[in-house]
């Protein structure tokens, strides 16, 4: 009788979906953390498994497991990359992604243990092309949450740098400090945000802090002025803080006339002005 003719790879992802999934499903589950997991759900990951195997049963079709840039893999690295950047803006550490793709070498290696075990020579071939393959996806995996995670962290910078939060720290008072560089387009937004600020709050008196403004020169400056005219439009006083020494020195040699602006030294003196513009005084307890 002559001996059985073995699976394929591809033909035992197809023959043994379901168990492949469930193994493969499991692992991930017992190698992430108990947080990750309520973040990302058993439902999630057992659908993103799903499809992963899909398109490896699709891709191992071509007889191709040592090549994972071939055409055939397209659809492998598209969904990989896809799920590293999803896990990377859920904060899974990068072990616990690159997992997601290592755990499928327990639910492999029994399938190629039931079909080539008594080929000892056959298995061990398998095992190591099979591992080879996995250990290249899961690198894939590893370098694009690599990269998730840095667009993720510069989108936080960013939303940061153009924030323009505007606080109300006394009855008719605001306060918006600055942060980042001022460009044209984010010039008016804090413009429209401090003037629906003083009309929504009816504040008198205004700070602006420029502590953390890394950038201060002639555009800036006419930035500044045009906040402050609209402001007065709607009867309220600027005061402006936190300009350096040397920043002021730059911006007289630019030509740009300080005396229009009311400038104080730092956020503590503005504050104090800004009282005084309301009527009232800041004075120590002890007294």
């Amino acid at each position: 009788m002559p001996a059985r003719k073995k699976k394929t790879v591809a033909d035992l992802f197809a023959a043994n979906r379901a168990e492949i999934h469930r193994v493969w499903t499991q692992g991930i589950e017992d190698h992430t953390s108990v947080g990750a997991l309520e973040l990302v759900g058993s439902e999630v990951i057992a659908r993103d498994t799903a499809e992963l195997l899909d398109a490896l049963s699709l891709a191992f079709r071509a007889e191709n497991y040592s090549d994972i840039s071939a055409p055939e893999f397209g659809g492998v690295i598209d969904l990989l990359e896809a799920l590293s950047l999803s896990r990377a803006r859920l904060g899974f550490s990068p072990s616990e992604t690159a997992t997601s793709v290592l755990s499928l070498k327990d639910a492999v290696l029994e399938n190629l243990q039931a079909e080539y075990g008594d080929d000892r020579e056959r298995l061990h071939h398998e095992i190591i092309v099979m591992n080879k393959v996995i250990d290249q996806l899961a690198l894939v995996t590893f370098e694009a949450f690599v990269r998730g995670r840095e667009s993720l962290i510069a989108e936080q910078h960013l939303a940061l740098e153009h924030s323009t939060p505007v606080v109300s720290i006394w009855e008719g008072m605001l306060l918006m400090p600055l942060m980042g560089i001022i460009d044209t387009q984010r010039a008016q937004q804090v413009i429209e945000t401090l003037l629906d600020a003083i009309v929504r709050t009816e504040s008198r008196v205004a700070i602006l802090d420029l502590t953390a403004v890394p950038a201060f020169d002639t555009r800036v400056a006419q930035h500044i002025i045009k906040t402050i005219s609209a402001a007065k439009m709607l009867g309220a006083e600027v005061i402006v803080t936190g300009i350096s020494p040397d920043a002021a020195q730059t911006l007289t040699k630019l030509g740009v006339d300080l005396s229009v602006l009311d400038v104080r030294g730092g956020l503590v003196s503005g504050v104090t002005a800004a009282f005084e513009k309301l009527g009232q005084e800041v004075r120590s307890v002890a007294e």
